[in-house]
């Protein structure tokens, strides 16, 4: 039954919208959306989550501004969203991984080497060599680490030694309500202000995007910050498609905070989910990222002049960028959202993931 007011936005199409119930979560039936109007809906919300205005005024060497002069704002690729993919021990042998994946991403997660089975083979002989070299090489190139589940309440996840005797308490039929009940109970034992957070194991087959939003606006009444932590799509003639449609939708949602693909490189693509042949030439899902990155969600290379105050304004995506002054001239001040620090500009969200 369904007991909240539900207000709906017609896109001007007058097809009939059908409304599902699953205890306190709506959603919509997939054949009212069509991809143009929900497009325009989600770069609305693109440009007010990912985008600012920023403001700069070039000056002479005696800080008098300068006017009419050209100016150059590069992005660094490296910097542009909070989307990473995760990575595995592969990369510390493979020198072509190192280059593709350093060029490609700045945000990770190690697949599976800082899962248990793997620090701790046997009881009280710790090994974390494997993971400490992977986190140096992500420092060295400036690639930050998203944490990851250490274990799985599922014996053939844990330690061979390990003796498994607590009850299982996964919930195999969990909705978004009862997984906002289950947090608001852990909140109550450890508090609200504890640094808790969502993460949101994304394996999708065909996506239903109604329900994915509205989904994700009911854990977003709890509060913390939200990340799709494993997102895949399994192989299959629209896995590149439906990949595409599901980062477009999360991307967009103002409650999802950041994104790590699961398609870690390997020598062979096992029925999941790989960006890159062996020899990390692109494959669809992996045009389907890049056409995402570099086409809808960069800024890409903008060029003005400043004008009669020495000022040159434009929007543009979160990220570290570089301006560049025409002719002669230097940056001075601060811009909305952003700072300049030595030439470069940083306009980002306040982040209040951990990283």
């Amino acid at each position: 039954m369904v007991d909240r007011l539900c207000k709906l936005f017609d896109d001007g199409n007058s097809a009939q919208l059908t409304l599902f119930a699953d205890n306190d979560l709506i959603t919509f039936n997939d054949a009212v959306f069509v991809d143009q109007p929900l497009r325009y809906v989600q770069k609305g919300k693109e440009q007010k989550k990912h985008k600012s205005r920023v403001r700069i005024q070039t000056v002479d060497d005696n800080g008098y501004p300068v006017v009419n002069v050209n100016v150059t704002i590069e992005q660094n690729p490296a910097s542009r969203l909070p989307i990473g993919c995760a990575t595995s021990k592969l990369i510390l042998e493979n020198e072509k991984y190192k280059q593709w994946f350093t060029s490609s991403f700045g945000l990770t997660t190690f697949a599976n080497e800082m899962k248990w089975y793997n620090t701790e083979p046997s009881p009280d002989i710790e090994n974390y060599s494997v993971p400490d070299s992977m986190l140096q090489l992500m420092k060295q190139n400036k690639i930050l680490v998203h944490g990851h589940n250490i274990f799985t309440d599922d014996p053939k996840y844990l330690p061979s030694w390990f003796s498994w005797t607590a009850k299982n308490l996964r919930d195999q039929a969990s909705t978004p309500s009862k997984y906002i009940k289950k947090l608001k109970e852990i909140q109550s034992y450890i508090g609200k202000g504890s640094g808790m957070a969502i993460g949101l194991q994304s394996h999708f087959d065909v996506p239903n995007l109604p329900y994915m939003r509205a989904a994700i606006d009911t854990l977003a009444l709890a509060g913390v910050p939200i990340w799709l932590t494993e997102l895949d799509v399994p192989s299959g003639i629209n896995q590149a498609e439906y990949l595409e449609q599901i980062l477009k939708e999360a991307h967009s949602h103002p409650n999802v905070e950041g994104i790590i693909l699961w398609a870690p490189w390997s020598l062979e693509c096992y029925g999941g989910m790989c960006l890159t042949d062996r020899d990390f030439n692109n494959l669809p899902t992996g045009d389907a990222v890049d056409r995402l990155f570099c086409d809808y969600w960069s800024s890409k290379k903008l060029e003005g002049k400043t004008d009669k105050n020495g000022n040159f304004e434009t929007s543009i995506f979160h990220g570290d960028y570089k301006p560049k002054p025409g002719r002669y001239g230097s940056f001075k001040g601060r811009s909305p959202g952003g700072k300049l620090d030595n030439g470069m500009m940083e306009l980002r969200r306040t982040a209040s993931a951990v990283m």
